[in-house]
């Protein structure tokens, strides 16, 4: 790279604290990580309180940063304790908390604005107008949708007010962030709370009988375009995996830290060297990113349903009790493996425990040698034999030496006489004082000088505090025994141990909870905010006279239509084009508009005495986010589909604008940018029917159950029925109701 440019920050996922760990010693930057609650990776082991506030304090002890991740949509009923934990959160001094939820956002940035506050992925911002949305929420970084090209990112930062982040190595989402619900439909699991089943990685079956993984990806490995993120502007470069193992993100970090502090001069020699640490993290087959448009045609990889690993032997012969292998790459004690059949079927994945070799247990079998592996897991003979993790140390000795909390931070100013020591202390502009008294001497040599002073109490600090600046002088030229410093020193921690318990990032945090608590509160109303009223979306829905509203998708506008609904998804380059379509359709008296994400108020803003609507995939889950869309201009919002009943009755005694109900009609389950190739329709193991659209307008590809959605009316709120997506030749059947109980 030019020295001129500046360097992306490296960012390493931490699903435990050993991989923090792992990252910061391999080059990261700075991690993200996730409590147990409200972060998008709740299958991941994830940290405890404790756990995260060592980590912030090591991070900080050593220059590095952490992020936490609060990045779900959050239920009503969750809202109280969401802000408790932001509470929490903000005690600890993280660098800062990425967010999904627009109520979310809204209590951190009112309640607790102490915290820097991070776009997640799960927005679903694609585009700069959406960044610049995001800027005027308060918003500090944009972490951008993934499926976004090398030119549109260069076009976006060009365009961008703040920092943007981008993915460049991990999985890959088959469907754009934030909008999948594929999930939910099939395992009553949703993606958008954390608990994603991975369903794009299963096996589906055509019409013809023809089985492929038809939704499954290649992971991204951005390596080859390093240089071009860098010059482009990109922030920060983010590493996906915070379910993977440590032995992953010390691989992928080392990697991509090699590549980053490399001259372009001495980057192919590099990318070398990279590639074969990347090997190592066994993955799927390699994408590298989104050079153009065309390039998402290899994105979907239907051979392999996910993660194959490193080939390292093939089984010879199997018993009851295990199987022989012969490795032709060394295998280690504490590797993961995965036997695989050739013919694709599920595989068996295990931990090597035990390893006989030679009549021996060996720590290791290395290339060339055949060996037994015991496993109570049945194998077959002559399947493959796949690495898909490395043992490595766990790092206990270093986690146990950590510091418990991340402490309030004191600058200290130490005036020295020969009575002892007069000690100001400063914590956010509040003093306190103390006297250590000492005898000290003229000195004849050696005398104390302020950095040895400084230095002295730098150490020994109880685990509440942590140092700032220290500033120490001295009156004369003094001399004092090291042992009897070192005894001040100790007798000012001690007593500030004991008698300093301020600490003002806990306080602005209790002040920030308590103001929320009485704020939302009071704040519980009648639930009749609507009255009983349908909305149609197309004109092939009769609405009743002088009820309803007529509304068509942007690109298909009529006279017939009073309501135009925007698309959810607008690439850089077709903004201009849709500016022109809504300048148009406001010229022809259109004053009715659906916003389906938070790019189409950027779009919409400059256009007086307009009525917008939120639309799905613009979730609104809780009453808070109400009190944004309000302020962002919505007159009207829809719920998001994945409540269930009681949510709902939650939310609509808080909301503060009317409500609508996806009552009947069609939803995409999954969209993506990538090619599905020639499969129109499939079906999963339990014979649920889907198809594939494509939309030429948003130039993605849709997934969409045979079944429609049915949601029975509730009052105060209006009803949405979707007709845009209808299936040529097939009854609707309406027989899902999408308001089960969800996690």
């Amino acid at each position: 790279m030019e020295n001129k440019l500046k360097k992306p920050e490296l960012l390493a996922p931490a699903g435990t604290i050993v991989s923090a760990l792992t990252a910061f010693d391999s080059g990261a930057d700075a991690v993200y990580a996730g409590l147990k609650k409200f972060n998008a990776r709740e299958r991941s082991e994830n940290f405890t309180v404790e756990e995260m506030s060592a980590t912030i304090a090591y991070a900080h002890s050593i220059g590095k940063r952490v992020y936490v991740t609060l990045n779900t949509i959050l239920k009503e009923s969750e809202v109280a304790e969401f802000a408790e934990t932001v509470s929490q959160v903000a005690t600890l001094g993280p660098d800062a908390v990425i967010v999904q939820d627009l109520g979310a956002i809204r209590i951190i940035r009112d309640y607790f604005p102490s915290l820097e506050i991070h776009a997640s992925t799960q927005m679903a911002i694609h585009n700069s107008a959406g960044v610049k949305v995001a800027a005027s929420l308060g918003i500090g970084r944009v972490i951008l949708e993934r499926q976004i090209s090398l030119q549109e990112l260069e076009a976006i930062i060009a365009n961008s007010p703040i920092d943007v982040e981008v993915f460049i190595h991990g999985a890959l989402c088959c469907s754009l962030s934030g909008i999948c619900l594929l999930s939910s439909w099939m395992s009553g699991a949703s993606g958008n709370r954390g608990y994603c089943r991975q369903p794009c990685r299963y096996d589906f079956a055509a019409p013809d009988g023809k089985r492929g993984f038809f939704l499954s990806t290649a992971d991204l490995c951005a390596a080859e375009n390093i240089p071009r993120l860098v010059r482009s502007g990109v922030s920060a470069f983010k590493i996906e995996g915070r379910l993977k193992k440590q032995d992953y993100v010390k691989n992928t970090v080392s990697a991509y830290r090699l590549l980053i502090d490399t001259s372009e001069k001495d980057f192919p020699a590099a990318l070398k060297e990279a590639k074969s640490l990347l090997s190592l993290t066994c993955g799927r087959k390699w994408i590298n990113g989104f050079s153009d448009r065309d390039s998402f045609s290899k994105m979907i990889i239907s051979g392999s349903s996910g993660t194959m690993g490193a080939l390292c032997g093939k089984v010879e012969s199997t018993r009851n009790d295990g199987f022989y292998v012969s490795a032709s790459a060394k295998i280690h004690l504490g590797d993961r493996l995965r036997v695989q059949s050739e013919k694709l079927e599920k595989g068996v994945i295990l931990t090597v425990k035990k390893i006989l070799a030679g009549g021996h247990f060996v720590t290791e079998a290395p290339p060339g040698r055949s060996c037994f592996i015991p496993s109570e897991r049945r194998v077959r003979k002559g399947d493959n034999v796949f690495k898909i993790g490395e043992s490595i140390s766990d790092l206990s000795k270093k986690i146990s030496s950590l510091p418990r909390c991340a402490g309030t931070s004191l600058d200290l100013d130490i005036s020295v006489s020969a009575r002892g020591f007069a000690i100001k202390v400063a914590i956010s502009g509040v003093e306190f004082g103390h006297f250590v008294t000492a005898e000290l001497k003229k000195a004849e040599k050696h005398p104390l000088t302020p950095e040895k002073i400084s230095a002295e109490f730098a150490s020994g600090v109880p685990v509440k505090f942590r140092t700032g600046k220290i500033s120490a002088k001295i009156e004369a030229e003094l001399f004092i025994p090291l042992s009897e410093l070192k005894n001040s020193r100790r007798s000012f921690w001690d007593w500030a141990n004991e008698n300093i318990n301020y600490d003002p990032a806990a306080e602005k945090a209790k002040d920030g909870l308590m103001k929320f608590i009485g704020d939302y509160s009071g704040e519980v109303k009648d639930a009749n905010i609507c009255e009983e009223i349908t909305y149609a979306v197309t004109k092939s829905v009769p609405p009743p006279p002088g009820a309803s509203h007529v509304g068509q998708s942007i690109f298909d506008y009529d006279s017939s239509a009073d309501e135009l609904i925007l698309p959810f998804f607008c690439g850089e380059n077709d903004i201009p084009r849709l500016e022109k379509l809504v300048a148009a359709a406001h010229g022809r008296g259109v004053r009715r508009f659906r916003a389906t994400s938070l790019y189409c108020l950027e779009i919409l803003r400059r256009y007086d005495g307009i009525t917008m609507v939120s639309s799905y995939p613009f979730a609104a889950t809780n009453s808070i986010a109400t009190r944004e869309f309000r302020r962002l201009g919505i007159s009207q919002l829809q719920i998001w589909p994945e409540l269930d009943k009681d949510e709902i009755i939650n939310l609509l005694s808080r909301a503060t604008l009317p409500m609508e109900l996806f009552s009947s009609g069609t939803i995409p389950l999954l969209v993506t940018r990538g090619e599905l190739g020639k499969v129109a329709e499939f079906s999963d193991e339990n014979g649920n029917m889907f198809v594939v659209r494509h939309d030429p307008n948003m130039k993605v590809n849709m997934i969409f159950s045979k079944k429609s959605i049915l949601i029975p009316s509730m009052p105060g709120t209006c009803e949405f029925r979707e007709t845009r997506f209808p299936y040529p030749g097939e009854k609707d059947s309406c027989d899902f109701n999408f308001t089960k109980k969800l996690k």
